[in-house]
């Protein structure tokens, strides 16, 4: 005969398998983010409804175990209601561990559209009720219904962080979202086996102490000392070499982690932080909003677009460049003013322009490599000698004013940034103006730099 004991503990592992399984399926497959909305529907509920079942059966196995009776219901709402009143301490840490969540994925619930992230109580009743669950467990096949009003309310990082917390309750190790993250870059900045030494390596001993101090006086957290040293590339200690090593290491071990959580703290360090990226006030680009405050291109002056900017739920926004086609977000800002400069700056380059004597600093759309044509990385002389007939070159200045006529000869030079000792040049004869587009007859070539420090 099996104990009542051995019963409850079954029905533990039980519940705490079935949750494992469900996050195993969600962290091998998850989410990829697409242009086309129809493809994030159909991810999104392929997904959710496992979610939604495995957190149903978690509470359900909550409340069996604290006593309560089994509910035939598929509303978290209700369910999480039940557990209040059998088991109050569950029920608490679960609304800790969703205001946590919350808060770790920036997530801003006095935002528009994000108002059901006020509560744990606010986002069952949003995306948690029976209807909302058969909806979405149909939708593919049939009219989404009353479920397409529960679908734009839903964050997948949310459900599993609400399945992550009912799993360490279910091994009775409480344990938050950032709690979780800390215990990893806190495993990942401190092991042993990068940090040893010689014990009669006094300079080595004081190092480690050193390192230590700084991780755990200097710094509130684990995460907080991970975020200054990716701030200063690693060097935290005057160019020390085996520091620099040991965050490096861990940085890369935490750059694969299994956990979604960890990579989504570790790939926030890497945005743009607010004013990163130099802005050319004679290059302001416009904004063209495809849906208000959300989702915009970003053009030049002519219409020419650089790429998109879309605001994540972070509230940071995404970068996408327009060069050979839409590539996907290369960069994250956290102002969309730092998102739209670095679309300038990457999409954009000055060149110095010299039209019958007089010289002038101009920008065109392009990153510079070229101005289009056959790059001959050979003197001035030799590329002469191999190219006896001109080449046609358009090139789209960012504005109208660059004072190019047809019939000009003209010299353009690109200016280098940072340390390239490079630059493309082009020489010729302007045949054709078309506001911002010039057609130049010519060629071009590959020698030194100019040297410019102008913004």
């Amino acid at each position: 005969m099996v104990e009542p004991e051995q019963n409850q503990l079954m029905e533990r592992y039980k519940v705490q398998d079935s949750i494992e399984d469900v996050l195993a399926i969600l962290d091998s497959a998850q989410i990829q983010p697409d242009l086309m909305p129809e493809r994030n529907l159909v991810q999104l509920t392929n997904r959710i409804p496992i979610a939604h079942l495995a957190i149903e059966r978690g509470m359900k196995g909550l409340i069996k175990m604290a006593g309560g009776g089994q509910e035939e219901t598929h509303s978290l709402g209700k369910l999480y209601d039940i557990l209040k009143e059998v088991e109050i301490d569950s029920a608490e840490f679960l609304a800790t561990a969703f205001e946590d969540a919350v808060s770790f994925y920036g997530y801003n619930p006095k935002r528009s559209g994000f108002e059901q992230f006020q509560s744990i109580d606010e986002y069952f009743s949003r995306v948690g009720g029976k209807k909302a669950f058969d909806a979405l467990r149909y939708w593919a096949i049939g009219d989404p219904g009353t479920g397409e009003t529960a679908i734009k309310f839903i964050s997948p990082p949310i459900h599993r962080e609400i399945l992550c917390a009912l799993r360490s309750l279910l091994i009775e190790r409480p344990e938050t979202a950032s709690e979780r993250v800390e215990g990893e870059v806190r495993r990942a900045m401190w092991r042993t086996a990068d940090l040893s030494y010689d014990p009669n390596d006094r300079d080595a001993e004081e190092l480690v102490d050193w390192y230590e101090n700084w991780l755990t006086i200097e710094h509130e957290s684990f995460c907080d000392a991970l975020a200054e040293a990716v701030s200063k590339n690693f060097d935290i200690k005057d160019g020390n070499e085996l520091i620099a090593r040991v965050l490096k290491l861990a940085w890369e071990d935490l750059i694969q982690s299994k956990d979604p959580a960890v990579r989504y703290f570790i790939h926030k360090l890497t945005y743009l932080r607010e004013g990163s990226q130099p802005q050319d006030p004679n290059a302001i680009p416009e904004v063209e909003w495809i849906r208000e405050d959300l989702y915009a291109k970003i053009d030049s002056p002519s219409g020419t677009c650089l790429g998109i900017v879309n605001k994540q739920a972070d509230g940071a926004w995404g970068i996408t460049p327009i060069e050979d086609g839409i590539v996907g977000v290369k960069a994250v800002a956290w102002k969309l003013k730092d998102a739209k400069n670095f679309l300038v700056n990457r999409l954009t380059s000055r060149v110095s322009v010299t039209v019958d004597g007089p010289q002038q600093t101009l920008r065109i759309i392009g990153n510079g490599h070229s101005f289009g044509g056959m790059i001959w990385s050979r003197s001035r002389e030799v590329t002469y000698n191999l190219m006896n007939r001109a080449r046609a070159y358009e090139l789209e200045f960012w504005d109208g004013n660059h004072g190019l006529v047809e019939g000009s000869q003209v010299s353009l030079v690109t200016l280098t940034e940072g340390d390239s000792k490079y630059a493309t040049f082009l020489e010729g004869s302007v045949t054709k103006v078309d506001t911002q587009k010039v057609t130049i007859e010519g060629n071009d070539w590959i020698g030194i730099a100019i040297q410019d420090d102008e913004p």
